[in-house]
């Protein structure tokens, strides 16, 4: 931008009239009103993840109810692929959120996940560990991905754009944090098996991805060694 141009001829690369023509061309004025109200306290979630990190997320039925305000129920949300991973205990979802405004139609696609908890049942002298409600983890993934696909137009960005999220302690680095969350999930999934070869499988699948170091030997060997006098007490 030239220093001798008023603000009036130039924004940027632009012009005020071309920057505003940008802006609004999708939504109308009372829609980016509507976009740019902040997100009441009252429907904001505190969650955390399986790291450690406390977060601040809206409410599903909040966003909902935004969109139906804003569109007037003039989108389509649709899941375009899912999957489950038994080894971590996830589902993935990808969904596409396609709005139509005026002449525009405009489409975001997003993933959203969830994490399953365990459940142990016993039968005879045996016990099983197996995933719970994987229906409703679908559900929550599917919900997870609308959110993340209606932020990218600007709703709730208030929340959806923090910097960096709440945490327990001090995580000095982007590298320790990947480290210590590999350390826990590993250590979650290990704890969560009760057979030698379920345990033996959730090793090679961090393996795989080339989620285990040296220091998770002493570790993988502690679980080793209960789950052999586990089972030599069966």
């Amino acid at each position: 931008m030239k220093t001798d141009e008023t603000p009036k001829q130039s924004v940027y690369f632009f012009t005020e009239e071309e920057f505003k023509d940008i802006q609004c061309s999708a939504f109308t004025d009372e829609q980016l009103i509507l976009l740019r109200e902040p997100t009441p306290e009252s429907e904001i979630e505190y969650k955390e993840d399986e790291s450690g990190f406390r977060y601040k997320t809206v409410k599903g039925s909040y966003m909902k109810k935004r969109m139906n305000l804003i569109f007037g129920f003039n989108y389509d949300f649709e899941i375009k692929s899912r999957e489950y991973f038994q080894a971590s205990s996830e589902v993935l979802v990808e969904g596409r959120l396609t709005i139509r405004s005026g002449k525009f139609t405009i489409i975001k696609e997003q993933f959203g996940k969830h994490l399953l908890t365990s459940k142990t049942t016993t039968s005879g002298n045996k016990k099983y560990t197996f995933a719970s409600d994987i229906g409703n983890a679908y559900k929550s993934a599917a919900t997870d991905s609308f959110k993340k696909c209606a932020s990218e137009i600007g709703l709730c960005w208030d929340i959806y754009t923090q910097e960096a999220p709440e945490t327990k302690g001090e995580i000095k680095t982007e590298e320790d944090h990947n480290a210590k969350k590999i350390t826990e999930r590993l250590e979650y999934f290990l704890k969560s098996q009760t057979t030698l070869e379920g345990l033996e499988g959730v090793i090679e699948q961090f393996k795989a991805n080339n989620e285990v170091n040296d220091n998770h030997q002493k570790l993988i060997e502690d679980y080793k060694k209960i789950m052999n006098k586990t089972i030599k007490n069966d």
